[in-house]
């Protein structure tokens, strides 16, 4: 008001542009760590999508069988036993079902797909039971809860102990007897890969590893789920 001794004081713009220079730095300095939990989080996230689907798979071959059985009284005509698996890309997996025994060829354009995912961006599937993701691999999935190769062959337990057993310094809870093992990669921040392991046994146990190299030796550790 008139003849008020009021004074006020605002910032110059030489304290404004230091303000805001200070806080660029801050925001730029913290963008890579966001960017790694970023990934860290994706990574989690997909290794526990897997494990929850691998055990929807399984007990959809196991009921669709027993339906299948039901119909039939137990006296089904080779041939008309359905089939479930779970089909395998490098940026996406798919549970699958065919109507009948025929072996290979599975597709999710030419079988009928009960469920789709697609990984999220920047992760990518790189191996499965130990083959490199190049094209589909496809694991089937018996009524008995056993898991079979694309040509009908049982899957038998993985026992490379030095690759699939060791997380670092801990070693797997499942000794030996998985027969299921996924590895995924997630692009991070600067350039960084980190890996993602997930181990399954025929029991529906499951073991979780975390490491910034593709070997599992070193820097690795242990995800609880």
């Amino acid at each position: 008001t008139e003849g008020s001794d009021m004074k006020f004081k605002a910032f110059t713009l030489i304290e404004l542009m230091v303000t805001l220079g200070v806080i660029t730095i801050i925001a730029t300095a913290s963008v890579p760590q966001v960017q790694m939990w970023i990934a860290r989080n994706k990574g989690i996230q997909i290794v526990s999508q897997v494990i929850s689907d691998f055990s929807k798979a399984k007990s959809i071959a196991r009921s669709i069988v027993k339906q299948q059985d039901a119909v039939v009284a137990g006296s089904f005509v080779f041939g008309s036993r359905p089939q479930v698996s779970m089909y395998f890309k490098a940026d996406s997996y798919y549970i699958l079902q065919r109507n009948s025994m025929t072996p290979g060829g599975w597709s999710e354009t030419s079988d009928t797909v009960l469920k789709s995912f697609r990984l999220p961006s920047k992760v990518e599937l790189y191996s499965v039971n130990g083959s490199l993701v190049t094209s589909g691999i496809t694991v089937l999935f018996s009524s008995s809860g056993r898991l079979k190769k694309d040509d009908g062959s049982f899957i038998t337990p993985v026992k490379d102990k030095t690759y699939i057993e060791d997380c670092g310094s801990e070693k797997s809870d499942l000794k030996g007897v998985g027969v299921f093992m996924a590895v995924f990669k997630v692009d991070a921040s600067n350039n960084k890969t980190l890996w993602y392991r997930t181990e399954i046994s025929p029991a529906g146990d499951f073991f979780a590893c975390f490491s910034t190299e593709n070997s599992f030796l070193e820097n690795a550790n242990i995800i609880e789920l």
